[in-house]
């Protein structure tokens, strides 16, 4: 991680812990209340002793956090300086810690503007790629015609696709360029933004990339994994024509349509289309802690996830999903069936951690983080079932690249793959 992140990092970790303990001040205090005023005037004299006792410790953490974070942040701002500003991590390990810190905090880190909040990019040797001609066919010198780009999911980044990959690594991206002359392009994002506006965000810079491109392009592939998926079918929608014949904001120099009438498959891997049931149980918890003062503020501790983790509680892919969510409750859904690209195949990949997709504990479980029902969504063009496997194990397997081969280069589904 470079030196700026580090400091950031650290006066992030500082405002959090002076957070945290706001809450459980409020939380002892809370059940004082409770205890004092169940013994009446007896107690006064106690309480006073308590209060300030509490009060003093809970001031000192603070002090002391927030002493910490700065001292980290004065260290190494003059060499943040002098190394120029941001600088994006170039190490994996680095580059994965910024990533699961965007996921459960990404929403807030860009609102504040920090160094920590990844902006959505092509990525090349753990570089942004500058979406303008020169600089792209200096990144893709073997550039091809057909593009496959992968959208990681959840706290990922472009690294995660290499999972279980070797030395040299071999993932769906090397294996597609190899059989199919496909060049594989990796993207890495915000994920604690909502999904909408990510979708957005990648309906931009898809129609940059194409504009940019050094050959003329004939074919895009999405793949996404997990979140990936939906904000890939964001923009799509993002993209489409609308209603009497205007076009989405994702339109690019070389034509209003140009990325999106490209786009012949998308594919999803362990997309959560109808909610994760994690985020469905944590926002069930949530409130419900909320409803009793004593357990309030650890209802404010779950409430600071991110607005992109909030999103996959039911699967939301527009603005308006998560607004009417934000007015009226996190309990309930309201999700809007958002189309799929009419001028494109669709194909989605369903885990479960039992051999057996109808196993009771497989349909319970799914692949632990989406069930296989959501897994499946609605209208897809071709399914495919991976038994005995987890979530992140789609990032790479086998069995889901001899599917995404097939359905690549023949256009329809190998015999074991099932219709939707």
């Amino acid at each position: 991680m470079a030196p700026n992140e580090v400091a950031a990092l650290g006066g992030l970790a500082a405002a959090l812990a002076g957070e945290v303990t706001a809450r459980v001040e409020e939380l002892h205090h809370a059940v004082g209340r409770r205890v004092f005023s169940s013994v009446g005037h007896v107690g006064a004299p106690v309480r006073i002793v308590h209060d300030a006792i509490s009060d003093t410790v809970y001031a000192a953490v603070r002090t002391a956090a927030d002493a910490g974070g700065r001292l980290v942040e004065a260290g190494l701002a003059p060499a943040a300086g002098v190394a120029g500003g941001r600088q994006l991590s170039r190490a994996p390990v680095g580059n994965g810690v910024i990533g699961a810190v965007d996921a459960l905090l990404g929403d807030r880190l860009a609102r504040e503007g920090s160094d920590l909040a990844i902006s959505m990019a092509v990525r090349h040797d753990h570089r942004d790629v500058d979406l303008v001609a020169g600089v792209v066919g200096a990144a893709f010198p073997n550039a091809t015609a057909r593009l496959a780009v992968f959208i990681p999911g959840l706290g990922e980044t472009e690294d995660a696709w290499k999972l279980h990959a070797g030395d040299p690594p071999v993932t769906y991206g090397s294996s597609l360029a190899a059989d199919l002359g496909y060049t594989p392009v990796y993207l890495r994002y915000n994920t604690g933004l909502h999904i909408s506006e990510n979708g957005r965000l990648l309906a931009a810079r898809l129609a940059d990339l194409v504009a940019a491109w050094p050959t003329g392009v004939e074919g895009i592939v999405l793949v996404g994994h997990s979140m990936g998926g939906l904000v890939a079918r964001s923009a799509c929608h993002h993209a489409a024509p609308v209603p009497g014949g205007d076009v989405g904001p994702g339109g690019g120099p070389s034509g209003p349509r140009a990325w999106v009438d490209l786009v012949t498959h998308v594919v999803c891997l362990g997309s959560p289309h109808r909610g994760a049931p994690l985020e469905q149980a944590v926002s069930v918890l949530s409130w419900m802690l909320a409803g009793v003062p004593e357990s309030r503020p650890l209802a404010s501790v779950l409430n600071l996830r991110s607005s992109g983790i909030k999103d996959l509680r039911f699967g939301y892919l527009v603005d308006e999903d998560w607004a009417a969510a934000e007015r009226a409750g996190p309990l309930s859904d309201h999700r809007r069936e958002v189309p799929l690209l009419a001028t494109a195949r669709h194909a989605v990949v369903a885990a479960t951690v039992t051999a057996d997709a109808d196993h009771p504990v497989g349909r319970a479980l799914g692949d632990l983080l989406v069930g296989a029902v959501s897994a499946r969504g609605q209208g897809a063009d071709h399914t495919h079932h991976v038994g005995a496997a987890h979530h992140l194990a789609l990032l790479n397997h086998p069995g889901v690249y001899e599917q995404l081969r097939g359905w690549l280069s023949a256009g329809t589904p190998d015999a074991t793959t099932t219709p939707a």
